[in-house]
């Protein structure tokens, strides 16, 4: 029986991963995910700022701020 799992996992190239293994893996990529996603949302309230100061300065009209900061406000929310 011993030997049939011992011969399996040589066929496989490795041994099978314990749980723990497996979560430290799940909680890196988990930290991975959070750091993008806080990197994203530091990303637009930048360009929010800049359309901002673009809309006061005359250099972007009404309409499209609006519609800028709207897609902006949205994607800042899914990602929340």
């Amino acid at each position: 029986m011993l030997r049939g799992k011992v011969c399996k996992t040589r066929r496989e190239g490795h041994p099978p991963e314990p749980a723990h293994i497996r979560q430290q893996e799940t909680a890196k990529a988990h930290k991975k995910r959070i750091a993008k996603e806080e990197k994203r949302i530091a990303e637009l309230n930048t360009l929010f700022r800049k359309i901002y100061e673009d809309n006061a300065s005359g250099k972007l009209n009404d309409k499209r701020f609006e519609m800028l900061s709207a897609e902006y406000e949205t994607e800042q929310e899914k990602s929340a």
